[in-house]
């Protein structure tokens, strides 16, 4: 007989990292407010605001013995960890794959892959224990699509985030630990200045990574706000049993819906156009206006706003998709 999933008769218990600005912050006060109890980690909590309700404890996810002090110090007070959430994570090298530095790459992957599995399996035999849990990994839309351009060592990251939690989730499930992620777009943090420049500069990609980053940036800046993002990570953590794969804000949404609907030549010419088709009027080292950006502006934060443009996007998708096709079934018939 399979043991019962254990009822909480008391607020839930979070560790959550990453928790000092960003997407964490908002996630900690939002849960925080809700009655659960949060510890929340960053490598300085001495420089961390403090937040009502939270408790700062400091963690590396590189470091193993800091994993272990971290998790060791929330039994201590808490007895229990009912949820955890991996949010700590970085950009990394924005750059083409001839520019990067390797060393960069393992120490984005340090940070973006291995310190999460590091801190997940820290915390897991406390779960199984309990015969109850939730592990929720931030992840990112770019764990799907490999995009923009110039970017693509995050998103490695993230696609072995995404195949990993994919795995884990049913590693897991027999002890009632539920294991989800949330995938964000852009969003309006700082993370924007975890971006490196390139190690190895190579002349000939200079101009289109210039724009390529310009966009980025400008997408984070007025990309959705993190408060979004939580309210997402809220509903998941509420659920007994979660999507393995949660969409938080309208352009990742319609991105993902795009890759679906889309034959993939016709994808390919989409993501080209996002990042590639842009010309700035103006300099070339600072985040461009919503007016400089002309129509690429309606990728970062009017789909979010504009209910009309919500309804249409979709629409013109599916339209495209249909055409596109139409014209691939054609040529197929010709050859």
């Amino acid at each position: 007989m399979k043991p019962k999933r254990y009822v909480l008769n008391h607020p839930p218990t979070v560790l959550l990292t990453g928790a000092s600005a960003g997407i964490g912050r908002a996630t900690a006060k939002l849960l925080a407010g809700c009655g659960y109890r949060v510890f929340g980690t960053s490598r300085n909590p001495a420089l961390a605001s403090q937040i009502p309700g939270v408790t700062f404890l400091p963690l590396d996810v590189q470091s193993a013995a800091s994993v272990e002090a971290c998790v060791q110090s929330v039994l201590d007070r808490a007895g229990r960890i009912d949820i955890l959430i991996n949010n700590a994570g970085a950009i990394g090298p924005g750059s083409a794959s001839e520019e990067t530095d390797l060393q960069s790459v393992r120490a984005l992957f340090e940070t973006n892959f291995f310190g999460i599995v590091q801190v997940t399996n820290t915390v897991l035999p406390i779960m199984r224990r309990q015969r109850s849990g939730t592990i929720i990994n931030i992840s990112s839309v770019g764990g799907l699509i490999p995009a923009p351009p110039f970017f693509s060592f995050y998103a490695a990251t993230k696609h072995a985030l995404e195949a990993y939690t994919e795995g884990l989730r049913y590693e897991v499930r027999p002890f009632h630990i539920q294991v989800a992620m949330v995938e964000p777009g852009y969003n309006s943090t700082k993370i924007g200045g975890t971006i490196q420049p390139p190690y190895y500069p190579v002349q000939e990609y200079a101009r289109v990574r210039c724009r390529v980053i310009q966009i980025d940036r400008a997408g984070i800046q007025y990309g959705n706000p993190p408060e979004k993002v939580a309210q997402t990570i809220l509903r998941v953590a509420r659920q007994q049993r979660p999507a393995l794969r949660n969409l938080a804000g309208s352009d990742s949404q319609c991105i993902i819906l795009a890759r679906r609907i889309l034959p993939h030549a016709l994808f390919e010419r989409l993501i080209e156009w996002m990042f590639f088709s842009w010309h700035p009027a103006d300099r070339t080292d600072t985040i461009p206006t919503p007016q400089a950006l002309g129509l690429h502006r309606f990728l970062f934060h009017t789909p979010t706003r504009n209910r009309t443009l919500r309804a249409a996007i979709p629409t013109a998708f599916a339209s495209l998709g249909v055409i596109g096709g139409i014209v691939l079934f054609k040529r197929s018939r010709r050859s």
